[in-house]
């Protein structure tokens, strides 16, 4: 039976300010979206996932090193660790806990240690790499996985109001002193925190309007805008006529015109020295 975390914590959102929420989580898989991790999974392993969302991947992985690996999925969010706890409790050796990436509820170490998608919404990317390198055990291995969101194709161009959008959206994270392109800075990361033999493997995100989750994939970019676009105006980067346009546009062109979306993500790992 999968534990749940007795005490559930809220943890300040200054810490997090977005992860990837609603459907798209469970259209998610170890193998589909994580080559480079499933490769380096095998029996027995002991592995965290920081940052597991809804539990779709952590299950994954606990498929991989069965049997004898023992797998824990840690996220900030109380109700995604509630949904993975009702989707995976019948998964002996599986478990998830809420925690934050800088102050983990963990008294252990690990064979691998993994972190998606949440370094580029991380103001202090180097504290938790260092806080991660904690609990990998000497000559265990970490893997973050991350995209450079600055890199996005769409086919065919999506609508001018959309781009003025997104455009502000990258500006804004920036003010924030969050990373546009944390993919492409995590290798020089771990070099600097003494990690040895680092890999970096290109795994770009493709879909395409013959995929039956792509409209679910792509519309990720109009939650994006329902949750943030109110702190845009504020930070008066776009003014609420254009946010109602840009939604507006968007949605149309999802609905009629929308045929692809290609995201640049790299997964890096790297050995913890003994």
């Amino acid at each position: 039976m999968t534990q749940l975390v007795d005490n559930i914590q809220t943890y300040p959102s200054n810490k997090l300010l977005f992860r990837d929420a609603g459907p798209i989580l469970s259209t998610r898989s170890l193998e589909k979206n994580h080559e480079r991790l499933s490769e380096l999974l095998h029996p027995g392993m002991s592995v965290l996932d920081i940052g597991c969302g809804s539990g779709s991947i952590t299950r994954g992985i606990a498929e991989k090193v069965i049997p004898n690996g023992q797998v824990i999925g840690i996220d900030i969010s109380d109700n995604l660790i509630l949904e993975a706890y009702n989707r995976y409790k019948n998964i002996s050796n599986l478990s998830f806990k809420v925690g934050d990436i800088y102050s983990l509820p963990i008294d252990r170490q690990f064979d691998l240690v993994f972190a998606g998608r949440i370094f580029h919404w991380l103001k202090r990317p180097y504290d938790a790499l260092s806080k991660m390198i904690e609990y990998v055990k000497p000559g265990g291995r970490i893997i973050i996985h991350e995209p450079n969101i600055e890199q996005l194709v769409w086919q065919p161009n999506p609508p001018n109001s959309f781009k003025l959008f997104y455009n502000a959206f990258l500006e804004w994270r920036s003010q924030l002193q969050l990373d546009n392109t944390m993919g492409d800075k995590l290798s020089q990361m771990f070099a600097n925190a003494g990690l040895i033999n680092i890999v970096e493997t290109q795994q770009p995100e493709i879909t395409n309007s013959s995929d039956p989750d792509f409209k679910i994939r792509v519309k990720i970019w109009e939650d994006i805008m329902t949750i943030h676009g109110s702190q845009l105006i504020q930070y008066g980067l776009v003014s609420d006529q254009q946010m109602l346009q840009a939604r507006k546009d968007f949605k149309k062109w999802l609905a009629n015109s929308a045929t692809y979306q290609s995201v640049s993500f790299i997964a890096v790992d790297a050995i913890v020295p003994t």
